[in-house]
């Protein structure tokens, strides 16, 4: 697990035309969630079908109202994420938002390097998320906010820097609320407590998702041992 052998996988990761094997990435519908003063969180979900290709993409959300800001993206091989671009302004709820992937970049996973990709990267990923609440009437400046708060651990033997978090906040199945936050580092074998106060229309929830999001083939995100 020496971070030179992450180093040296990375170097020999090949970048090759989509055309050569990738298959394209699975897109599903989008939602536009209502966050008040005509705003809104745009939300989707992906999937990359391959087990052997790293994608990286530019993206945004558009309707027949316009379009949000474009973003860079990523997503790892075999893996379902959210994707979403924040408080997005529209005087009209936009209707039908559809994500536009643009700019895909697909690099494929070198198994004699990293051998079995599954392994590898349970082994980079193992972030224990645990006791995950949200709170609707936290009281703030003679407001009220909702907040979500979590507790993650990170068991792997490796260090990192910024890792993110995607927060749905869920009603049945239906995600009803999306945020992200990003911690400055995470080291190994530290427990955090994380808390993320949420502004604006409060959903009625009935659970909380929170996933992890790092890119493992990113040199920059692991912290020197």
């Amino acid at each position: 697990r020496d971070l030179k052998m992450v180093v040296f996988g990375q170097a020999d990761l090949g970048a090759y035309p989509r055309a050569e094997a990738a298959d394209p990435l699975d897109t599903n519908p989008s939602a536009a969630i209502a966050i008040g003063e005509g705003k809104y969180d745009l939300f989707t979900t992906i999937g990359n079908p391959n087990e052997d290709w790293l994608a990286e993409f530019t993206y945004a959300f558009s309707w027949s109202g316009g379009e949000s800001v474009s973003a860079k993206g990523f997503i790892l091989p075999g893996e379902e994420k959210p994707v979403a671009s924040f408080s997005v302004v529209s005087a009209a709820t936009p209707r039908t938002p559809a994500l536009e992937l643009t700019e895909i970049e697909w690099h494929r996973v070198d198994h004699h390097v990293v051998g079995d990709y599954t392994i590898w990267s349970a082994d980079r990923l193992d972030l224990d998320v645990r006791d995950v609440a949200f709170t609707s009437d936290i009281a703030v400046d003679s407001q009220t906010i909702g907040r979500v708060s979590f507790v993650v651990t990170n068991n792997t033997a490796y260090s990192y820097y910024d890792p993110a978090f995607f927060i749905l906040l869920k009603r049945g199945p239906s995600v009803v609320g999306v945020n992200r936050t990003t911690l400055s580092s995470l080291d190994s074998g530290e427990t955090r407590e994380v808390a993320v106060n949420w502004f604006g229309t409060l959903p009625s929830v009935g659970s909380v998702e929170v996933v992890p999001e790092i890119n493992l083939f990113d040199l920059d995100v692991y912290k020197p041992l």
